[in-house]
């Protein structure tokens, strides 16, 4: 999320909850477990976090990964 002077980025919380909501319904209605699902931290993720951990780490408390503890870094995917 930007400022309202669009200077400064930040991790905004409603946006966070809005995504673990809308994943779960996802996984819901379509059947699959959540387990089933990756998600990855990308660059936006980390803006205004200013370590993996901290109370502004929201990727760690509301990700699909998070939830069943994978939350390595990763390197590389190959999807077959």
């Amino acid at each position: 999320a930007k400022s309202k002077d669009r200077t400064t980025t930040r991790q905004d919380l409603s946006e966070w909850l809005q995504y673990k909501q809308t994943m779960e319904a996802v996984a819901k209605e379509s059947g699959m477990s959540l387990r089933t699902f990756i998600d990855i931290r990308g660059n936006h993720d980390k803006y205004g976090v200013p370590y993996v951990g901290d109370k502004l780490d929201f990727f760690s408390n509301y990700s699909i990964s998070s939830q069943f503890n994978r939350l390595t870094t990763v390197q590389s995917i190959c999807l077959m």
